[in-house]
Parts: C-alpha cells; sequence; structure tokens
C-alpha cells in the first residue's frame, strides 16, 4: 500500500509527538524544534501547518512548516520526522515537497530550514540538499559553544 500524505489532524497529535520524540530525542535544542508542532496542533494558522504520511493506518512521518510572520513571501520549515521503520522510502523528501508546494501555494518566494551543526543531523542536511535546499548562511557558536547554525534556502519562484 502506497505512503498518502495529508493534513495534520488532532486525532493525530498522539502519533505526531511521539515521531517527534523519536527524531529529536533528548537533544538541548529538541524543545524549540518540538514547539512549531503543538503551534500546528492547537490553532489553524499561517505560522504553523503540518503534514502526515500514512501507511495504511499507520502515521510513519510528519513535516511542520509556516509562513515567517512579519514577512512577505518567507516560509520556514521547522521540520520533517519520519518513522525509523519506514525512512528510506522517500517518505521525508514527500514531506518536504508537499510542504513546499503548500508554502508557494500561499505566496511564498522561499523556504528557509534552520539546522543545528549536529553530527546526528547531517541526514536532515543531506535530505533538505538533494531537495533543492542551498547553503544560505551559518552562525558560529550559536546553539551553544560550539555548536552552530546553518541555514538552507530553497527559491521557490519560477526560474
Amino acid at each position: 500500500m502506497p505512503v498518502t500524505l495529508s493534513p495534520l489532524i488532532p486525532p493525530d497529535a498522539t502519533a505526531a509527538h511521539a515521531l517527534a520524540m523519536a527524531a529529536l530525542g533528548d537533544a538541548p535544542y529538541a524543545d524549540s524544534m518540538r514547539a512549531p508542532l503543538v503551534g500546528a496542533l492547537a490553532t489553524a494558522s499561517d505560522e504553523y501547518a503540518a503534514i502526515v504520511a500514512r501507511d495504511g493506518d499507520a502515521l510513519v512521518g510528519v513535516a511542520v512548516f509556516g509562513e515567517t510572520a512579519g514577512a512577505r513571501g518567507a516560509g520556514r520549515l521547522y521540520f520533517v520526522a519520519v518513522a525509523a521503520g519506514a525512512r528510506r522510502r522517500g517518505i521525508a523528501t514527500a514531506l518536504t515537497e508537499a510542504a513546499c508546494v503548500h508554502l508557494r501555494s500561499r505566496g511564498a518566494r522561499f523556504v528557509v530550514i534552520e539546522l543545528p551543526e549536529e553530527p546526528g543531523l547531517q541526514p536532515a542536511q543531506a535530505i533538505a540538499r538533494r531537495a533543492g535546499f542551498r547553503e544560505e548562511g551559518r552562525v558560529e557558536d550559536y546553539v551553544r559553544d560550539g555548536v552552530g547554525l546553518v541555514v538552507l534556502r530553497r527559491e521557490l519562484r519560477d526560474p
């Protein structure tokens, strides 16, 4: 059975939180990365939205994204999480693409991803780069001493 994508709905909350917990664990930045998921579940807004991936009845992925408050045409991808047993099937890429399509339909000119420069997040950077994101900037010692922040950007306008 193929994976299907759909908007996050309140009955998905427990499974979506579990995916986020598994993906982010107890990393020092985990709470700030999970906060947009809470926002997406709490209220329908342009700033926080989410798409989930299902394999049959099982929730196997979630992407949280939104429009950047105070900016015109700027989108943000907060995080993508995929269940360990469902990885390497293109689900993260499909969720990333779906988020970009949604943001573009809302008038976004580009999408930004901010990632701590942690070894455990290298797969996330690789997925983002394969999806067309390019390094826009880097801030040294941003997350904490010795751990910087990389900013990735993808244009959504037609060439």
